[in-house]
């Protein structure tokens, strides 16, 4: 109970007990005076007597009226102040209003009950306020602690550094890898922890990225007092007090050891597997070459020019092969060819092999940049070779001059169109180019159909070729 509700309860009690005792006397002294009258006196009494008794008793009879009305109100007033000050209730206590001599002891009792409801609301707002904050101290302490269990269960390292290189915080995990305790980091410089090599030749610039404003991520090997040598992916992340200004460095680590090992396998695994491939192709485009010699060699000892012709077109197939494999083996990606380039590289050899010159028969190439695998590229390649070798040998007789155009456009849906264009003679109109006895055509449609194309066939201004398929 507050100490103004103990002294206002006092009082009450003490005012209640006075009037007690001068009631008890406004009683008592008056039967005291008849009591000594009838010792004194025998009776019958005289009329004197008889006057005296009367007022006696009539002044104990309005001495009882007067007691009870003043009673009620001092009765009242005690209540108010015994209830007020037992329960603290402002609002039931009930002052008397009627005028009379306790008025102003019921006034000032009043005001004094209405200061102290106005104190009561005071302290019940702030114990309201005060239980709201003590829950939300509480809520907020739950979570912090949640917080800490996340962060400390975690195998990665965390910590937190100040703008002067200095451990506030870290993980359990941070810890146990420096086989210290949380004392003996935090307060610590990071140069005291990792030593000054390791600090100003790996972590301080990088640190002071992020103090500048930068989300920082790198790998690098570090050594352990309890893991050893390991690597790591660090990040470092910069930390903003209320004023929007960079105060820390949250810093997360992670062990990539395991991962830096496999992928460093991988990759000479790779590295041998690329060496291999190489050879591979480097033996085949010699196998190839040496074929293609081979044959050149043959056709020096046959005379019939059909049979001649057929060994220069197994050439030109063979060429067309050996020369994927040739790109394949000089590419830095074993993989895919530079396609547009292969195209130069073909004309240029097919019109080798068919000793044209350069004011006779021109080649005009518009190419996009396009990458294709082997098994895409062996066949577009021969079908290259087929159309570039058909325009040198048919389109242009007996010494005609004339142009070919070649241009290879790729489209956004991975989709490319390759044409091929001579201003010769054309080809003839009685010929259906799909359904030939001509090999050199039955191979184009061929390899057409394994690359899932089209092909179509324009006659007008000479022959033009015009292929579609995707990569």
């Amino acid at each position: 109970m507050p100490p103004d509700f103990k002294n206002l309860r006092f009082e009450g009690k003490r005012l209640k007990d006075r009037f007690i005792i001068i009631g008890t006397l406004v009683f008592v002294l008056p039967f005291l005076v008849l009591f000594y009258v009838f010792l004194e006196y025998d009776f019958p009494l005289d009329l004197v007597h008889l006057a005296l008794f009367a007022l006696v008793l009539l002044l104990v009879l309005s001495g009882v009226l007067i007691l009870r009305f003043v009673f009620d109100s001092i009765f009242d007033v005690a209540k108010s102040i015994r209830n007020a000050a037992e329960t603290g209730d402002m609002v039931s206590a009930d002052m008397r209003k009627d005028v009379d001599e306790l008025s102003q002891i019921s006034l000032s009792f009043k005001s004094m009950v209405n200061a102290l409801k106005e104190t009561t609301e005071e302290i019940n707002n702030y114990k309201s306020k005060l239980e709201k904050e003590t829950a939300e101290r509480k809520a907020a302490e739950e979570l912090r602690s949640k917080y800490a269990f996340i962060i400390n269960t975690s195998k990665n390292f965390m910590s937190l550094i100040n703008r002067n290189y200095i451990y506030q915080a870290a993980n359990d995990a941070s810890c146990r890898a420096h086989k210290k305790t949380r004392e003996e980091i935090i307060d610590h410089s990071v140069a005291e922890i990792w030593g000054e090599e390791t600090f100003n030749n790996v972590i301080k610039d990088h640190m002071d990225k992020c103090l500048a404003g930068e989300d920082v991520h790198y790998e690098a090997w570090f050594e352990f007092e309890a893991l050893g040598h390991q690597c790591f992916a660090v990040s470092y992340y910069p930390y903003f007090d209320d004023n929007g200004v960079i105060t820390h460095a949250v810093v997360t680590t992670y062990n990539i050891t395991d991962r830096v090992k496999t992928e460093n396998q991988i990759k000479a695994s790779l590295l041998e597997k690329e060496t291999l491939l190489k050879e591979v192709y480097h033996r085949v485009k010699n196998n190839l070459q040496i074929i293609s010699s081979l044959l050149n060699l043959q056709s020096g000892f046959i005379s019939d020019k059909k049979s001649l012709e057929i060994f220069r077109e197994m050439r030109d197939r063979i060429m067309a092969m050996a020369l994927v494999h040739e790109k394949l083996y000089k590419s830095d990606n074993l993989t895919q060819i530079d396609f547009s380039g292969y195209i130069d590289d073909v004309g240029g050899k097919l019109f080798q092999s068919y000793e044209i010159t350069p004011n006779t028969v021109t080649l005009e190439t518009s190419l996009d940049k396009v990458d294709l695998s082997i098994d895409k590229a062996i066949p577009s390649g021969m079908i290259i070779s087929e159309l570039l070798s058909n325009c040198l040998k048919h389109a242009f007789p007996e010494g005609r001059m004339g142009k070919i155009e070649i241009a290879l456009r790729r489209e956004k849906n991975n989709l490319i169109h390759l044409t091929v264009k001579d201003n010769g003679i054309g080809f003839p109109a009685d010929i259906d180019f799909r359904n030939t006895e001509t090999f050199g055509l039955q191979l184009i449609n061929s390899l057409v159909d394994q690359l899932h194309g089209t092909v179509e066939i324009e006659r007008y201004g000479g022959t033009t070729f015009k292929i579609t398929c995707t990569i």
